[in-house]
């Protein structure tokens, strides 16, 4: 299905400014407290939509080479290339845009990948497209490698100031007919679990 058919569709149950709406009404973080964190004022950026053409990446960066093994395991992106035919050592950084994001300090560079929607609408980045949702993922910088620490399908994503285990916790924004849908997500130490979730009904 073309890329501009998912969208249309899309837009006809929540309209374009949804993500804004979101964004302005509800912009507290849950925590276990209902405390409300202080917005992170960090010049890199932290939110992230799914509407690309709407809310496009504004600092886009290509992948490292050394990052896609950590990605080509991901179960999602592994079934894509099956689909396509292809082998893990063949994943196309064109299939994916990505966001540097420090997690854990300034002398680390982590990323936010979403899926390329930049590229030909009928390639193979709408393995990673449902309607009003897409894939994102977060990779981490080790010593040696990169590790996937979180893959969700949503709408949209942001990074916050608040942290767990050395890392900032990551609250996703989901959006469907029947309400709006918040999930916080806190790093365990090994890997980002979700923490707490809350749907706010539609209409």
């Amino acid at each position: 299905m073309p890329l501009t058919s998912i969208f249309e569709s899309s837009r006809k149950l929540v309209g374009n400014i949804c993500f804004g709406i979101i964004i302005t009404l509800w912009p507290g973080v849950m925590d276990t407290h209902g405390q409300t964190a202080v917005k992170d004022k960090s010049p890199e950026e932290t939110v992230f939509s799914v509407e690309q053409d709407f809310a496009p990446v504004e600092k886009p960066v290509t992948l490292p080479p050394e990052a896609l093994p950590a990605l080509a395991k991901e179960k999602g992106v592994a079934s894509c290339l099956e689909s396509n035919e292809m082998l893990a050592n063949q994943l196309p950084t064109s299939w994916f845009v990505a966001s540097r994001i420090h997690l854990g300090g300034p002398n680390e560079t982590d990323y936010v990948v979403l899926p390329n929607l930049a590229i030909n609408p009928e390639s193979s980045a709408l393995c990673f497209l449902g309607p009003n949702t897409g894939q994102f993922w977060v990779l981490r910088k080790t010593r040696t490698s990169y590790v996937l620490l979180l893959s969700v399908w949503t709408h949209s994503l942001e990074v916050l100031p608040g942290r767990s285990n050395g890392l900032r916790d990551i609250e996703a924004y989901t959006i469907a007919v029947r309400g709006d849908t918040k999930t916080l997500f806190k790093f365990d130490g090994r890997q980002y679990r979700k923490h707490a979730e809350r749907t706010r009904p539609s209409g």
